[in-house]
């Protein structure tokens, strides 16, 4: 990608992800809908373009969005997550399941990677880099408590209560202090990652033809 294109891409990526934080989805989608197709082999654009289209409740576009990005990068667990969440607004209980279990998969992976990089920069005794990915390991088991809980969430609203009761407790194991779980609350939903932590997320690296 030449420069030129790379700083179009990374001007159009801020103003959109600055829409999606005050949840302005309608402009966020007027900016990555374009853009997505200019750039398409941008996993970054695909994703946050399908979680714009999930927001705004537009599932058909939301799930075609967040396929490009499973195709482009195989292991981009948000495009997992939400393209989850778009099976179980859709009804599809089972895909649903079975894509929230493939983001806790890759979400695990990478925070074992997180954990085995941070001990290797204390044996070279370099704090400041260990440090910085403890901070990221963080980061991820938080994420990985939020996929439980949006799992719990398919699983009780399809009756299955001790598989969502079980995923409640390993939730518990993650993020002691969250007080939301949709086993021990009726119809409690899982939380919105709409909302302005989303673009925090970090951007993966974009394919090339």
């Amino acid at each position: 990608m030449s420069p030129e294109r790379q700083r179009e891409r990374d001007g159009l990526m801020r103003e959109a992800l600055r829409s999606i934080s005050e949840r302005d989805f309608p402009r966020a989608v007027e900016i990555l809908a374009p853009a997505a197709i200019r750039h398409p082999r941008s996993a970054t654009i695909h994703r946050f373009l399908g979680l714009a289209y999930l927001r705004q409740g537009q599932i058909p576009e939301a799930a075609h969005a967040l396929r490009e990005v499973i195709q482009i990068n195989p292991r981009d667990y948000a495009a997992h997550e939400w393209f989850g969440e778009a099976c179980g607004q859709a009804g599809r209980t089972e895909a649903a399941i079975d894509m929230l279990n493939r983001a806790l998969a890759l979400l695990t992976e990478r925070i074992a990677a997180a954990f085995t990089e941070a001990s290797r920069a204390i044996e070279c005794r370099s704090i400041p880099d260990a440090v910085t990915t403890m901070h990221k390991a963080s980061q991820l088991r938080l994420r990985h408590a939020e996929v439980q809980n949006r799992l719990e969430a398919v699983y009780y609203a399809a009756g299955l209560t001790e598989l969502a009761f079980d995923h409640w407790k390993r939730e518990l194991g993650l993020a002691p202090g969250r007080p939301r779980h949709a086993a021990g609350e009726q119809g409690a939903g899982a939380p919105d990652p709409g909302g302005a932590a989303c673009p925090s997320l970090p951007a993966e690296k974009e394919s090339t033809p």
